[in-house]
């Protein structure tokens, strides 16, 4: 039995260059993807009722340690060869920084060891296995349904922080069986004796012969030897990051949070230990340098103040969501998105104006496997066209956007209950509807500098009104999607939402609260109103029950027979004008027609309260237009 590095030939087949489609993914942030895919990797292999725990371990060796290491040189110096025929210059550059790190006395390696986990199991099968998911397979993972990964695209992570582009895989699976075995993704390069053909751009290091890994835990890290199961990842010429070591703490804690403080996970790098029972002392001890969303999910994690709802899901499975408020306009305004196995998938956003953070947990194992579907290989977005059917596609949809509903109806129901009645404003173009299935209408900004009306937009207050009923059913395919995707059990009809929104509304008038017109009557002279731009703007409830709110702002300029027009916004953004009963500045009567506040004047930098009653006894998100005739 021969053991070497390998590079197969093509025998005319397709050649492989420096932009291999896996590590190019990777490519634009080495640690955060090593830290994500890792993790990740390591949760999956789990065993049950065990913490699993991951080392990061950086060490330096004699450059004789590396395996071959003759024979691997002579390979760069080919792959160096081939590229300077072909004039690749990206190839050239990494294939001379390879020969430098091959000089060198020492070798950096990064070593990742897992415990409490099942290794990579069934070495010795050729057909399935988790050892050739990993080391062999392209494309491919057979993880369950529930798994983080899905792609077989993670693997790649290691490689972009090699600068050999070389990994050395070694497991002792939990059934006793042993493998180790290198692998290297460089470029097809020309063969020592067939000048005319050309090899694979990956090889490998074991048994030459079939390339076949070899039976023996591999050892390059002077006194560390594995005795429980689990797998090493050794990545050869770790490439010099600065601060790595930090890096990879805050990118552990931005995708894996929940884990460690939930305890199904725990870090070492290098001599510190990450879990949760070191957890609020190591970022305590490092609050300034670390990331302010980071530290604002471990306060919704920590704080007593946090709301925790528990919901069973479109029927289908619990699903966990942690509301902390702060009327003090601190925090981000951000849900992390949590799925199994405790990593977050994306930060959701767009959900109110208030200052918030939040943590929404997936634990029904039936949306997990349904979201797994529409996830993108990098992990951080759900995808709706990713489905595999029209029906699927609508149905991921419609599942999107009710968790984000069902966030933002927790918050009004938060707003609603602790009494947080005034909502600081940032910007009038931040306001963006929770129905997101429309980009292009997302991102839509007002006009500020429009000749006719400019909107102020005041920010989501509560519950939004619509104009449909808010009750979702599905059609009979969509539902046969969610049965199949196990979002159903199958024993009903349709799903139909829990929260039911108000239907009233009000038939909009023409013209009213698109144009300032017939505001003045009489002399046709008489100069025509034009937009007031407020310098700051809010909307407060004074009295919910009664419909009582006040309109505070601080006039840009002076200006008489000044209006106010107030309409509301549906999901999609149509006027919906607010029928007013009666308004008073500084308690003097003001006149007002359907949704129109008029006759009342404004000084510049002056601080304007209008005391306004309506008929809508809910909160509303608001349109206030202002006009008035400069004075």
């Amino acid at each position: 039995m021969i053991i070497g590095w390998n590079f197969p030939p093509t025998n005319g087949g397709q050649r492989q260059g420096i932009n291999e489609t896996g590590i190019a993914i990777f490519k634009g942030d080495p640690i955060k993807s090593l830290a994500r895919e890792i993790c990740q990797n390591s949760l999956d292999a789990g065993l049950e009722n065990k913490v699993v725990r991951i080392e990061f371990e950086i060490f330096s060796t004699k450059v004789e340690s590396f395996p071959d290491v003759v024979n691997f040189s002579r390979i760069i110096d080919r792959c160096l060869m081939t590229s300077n025929e072909e004039k690749n210059v990206k190839a050239i550059n990494f294939f001379k920084k390879a020969q430098e790190v091959l000089r060198d006395q020492e070798l950096i390696f990064l070593r990742i060891s897992d415990f409490n986990t099942k290794g990579l199991t069934n070495s010795d099968s050729q057909i399935k296995s988790d050892w050739l998911d990993l080391v062999k397979k392209s494309g491919s993972s057979n993880k369950g349904d529930t798994m983080g990964g899905s792609f077989g695209i993670g693997k790649s992570a290691p490689f972009v922080c090699s600068d050999l582009q070389t990994v050395f895989y070694s497991t002792l699976d939990v059934d006793g069986k042993i493998a180790s075995q290198g692998v290297s993704r460089l470029i097809s390069h020309k063969l020592d004796n067939v000048a005319s053909d050309f090899t694979q751009g990956v090889g490998y290091y074991g048994q030459i012969d079939g390339l076949l890994h070899v039976n023996s835990l591999i050892s390059i890290q002077p006194g560390y030897k594995r005795t429980q199961s689990g797998t090493d990842i050794f990545i050869a010429g770790f490439s010099d990051y600065d601060n790595w070591d930090v890096e990879l703490i805050k990118e552990i804690l931005d995708g894996y949070l929940y884990a460690i403080y939930s305890g199904s996970l725990e870090i070492k790098i290098n001599d510190l230990l990450l879990n949760r029972d070191t957890i609020d002392q190591i970022i305590n001890n490092n609050r300034t340098a670390m990331p302010q969303k980071t530290l604002a999910y471990y306060d919704v994690l920590t704080s007593p103040k946090t709301h925790w709802i528990e919901k069973d899901f479109m029927k289908s499975g619990n699903v966990k969501l942690g509301l902390l408020i702060d009327q003090n306009g601190t925090l981000p305004r951000k849900v992390a998105m949590i799925r199994n196995p405790w990593m977050k998938i994306k930060d959701q956003e767009d959900i109110s104006s208030i200052s918030f953070m939040g943590m929404m947990i997936i634990e029904s194992q039936n949306l997990n496997e349904f979201l797994r579907k529409i996830e993108n290989p990098s992990h951080t977005n759900w995808e709706p066209n990713r489905a595999s059917s029209k029906s699927e596609i609508e149905v991921s949809k419609r599942l999107l956007k009710g968790f984000k509903k069902f966030i933002q109806d927790e918050i009004n129901q938060l707003i609603t209950r602790d009494g947080i009645q005034e909502l600081d404003l940032e910007g009038a173009n931040e306001y963006l509807p929770y129905d997101d299935s429309d980009d292009e209408s997302k991102n839509k900004e007002i006009d500020v500098l429009s000749p006719k009306v400019v909107n102020i937009e005041i920010k989501k207050i509560n519950k939004l009104r619509s104009q449909q009923n808010s009750k979702q059913s599905f059609n009979r395919q969509e539902f046969y999607e969610l049965v199949k995707g196990g979002l159903l059990d199958g024993d009903g009809e349709t799903y139909v939402d829990d929260h039911v929104g108000s239907n009233s509304e009000i038939e909009k008038p023409s013209g009213l609260g698109d144009k300032p017109k017939d505001i003045i009557d009489g002399d046709k002279n008489i100069p025509s109103p034009k937009s007031i731009q407020p310098l700051d703007i809010r909307l407060f409830c004074i009295d919910k029950k009664n419909g009582i709110y006040r309109l505070n702002f601080t006039s840009s300029k002076n200006a008489i027979d000044c209006s106010a027009v107030i309409n509301s916004l549906d999901e999609q953004g149509n006027r919906i004008p607010v029928e007013l009963v009666d308004a008073r500045l500084n308690d003097e009567l003001l006149s007002v027609k359907l949704n129109r506040i008029f006759k009342f004047e404004v000084k510049q930098g002056e601080s304007i309260n209008i005391d306004f009653k309506t008929k809508v006894n809910n909160y509303f998100t608001a349109e206030v237009v202002i006009n008035g005739i400069e004075a």
